[in-house]
């Protein structure tokens, strides 16, 4: 479950009140709008809108990811300063009276779902942050299928293919850079060696490899054939997985 209230704040710039929702527990299976905007730095965040004063505000969140299977929960530093908050945990952190309270193991009371007794603990909002990222792209690149193309870079006349070719070679690594500004293709995708382009992945061939350099799944791209006096297109062959 998501936990959210309205809590009246005061700005500590210029005084203004106002109301500002406060989330105590965030399900992104359940809440997936807020979902987006806690990983756009908007949630639990103050807000003045009379002075514009911007201020994370310094409360716990617990946020629960059901469909892969992690929670996160995150705690201001100075609570361990507390001694009433250090005696909720054991001697191995883990904190059964806080997911109590927070309802999760309201969805699992038999404790079946061995990973929400096993909160990831943090002391940053941003470390939250790249923990669900983490974990997002972990889920990602583990349950997508093997990616396997193989195809003749375009565009290699065009750009510095015709230079380098002599000093290509075979199972050499090449690096793939998104161009999701192209003004001809915004799935483009080009191909470098070194600090050189020469050329694209094919357009018929870049939609799932943009999308999977968008997401930040890391990606191999080789030098499978070479026929420096071919003088098309077809000169170079890459392999991309």
């Amino acid at each position: 479950m998501s936990l959210e209230r309205p809590v009246a704040l005061d700005c500590p710039e210029c005084g203004h009140g106002q109301t500002v929702i406060v989330w105590d527990s965030l399900n992104a299976d359940v809440s997936p709008e807020a979902r987006a905007e806690l990983l756009e730095g908007r949630i639990n965040v103050f807000l003045c809108t009379a002075c514009g004063q911007r201020i994370m505000l310094s409360v716990p969140l617990l946020y629960h990811d059901m469909t892969r299977k992690f929670v996160v929960q995150f705690y201001p530093f100075e609570a361990v300063n507390d001694g009433a908050f250090l005696d909720r945990f054991d001697d191995e952190g883990r904190a059964t009276t806080v997911l109590k309270a927070c309802g999760v193991l309201a969805l699992d009371p038999q404790g079946l779902m061995g990973y929400m007794a096993r909160p990831h603990l943090v002391f940053r909002m941003s470390e939250l942050l790249r923990y669900v990222r983490f974990r997002e792209r972990l889920f990602a690149a583990q349950t997508r299928p093997p990616l396997h193309a193989r195809f003749f870079v375009a565009g290699f006349l065009h750009h510095q293919g015709p230079r380098l070719v002599a000093t290509l070679q075979v199972g050499q690594e090449l690096r793939l850079v998104r161009e999701p500004d192209n003004p001809h293709d915004p799935r483009a995708v080009a191909i470098y060696w070194d600090a050189d382009r020469i050329g694209y992945v094919p357009r018929d061939r870049n939609r799932v490899i943009a999308q999977r350099l968008d997401e930040g799944l890391p990606l191999s791209c080789r030098i499978t054939a070479i026929d420096p006096d071919e003088g098309t297109f077809d000169a170079v062959e890459v392999s991309v997985g």
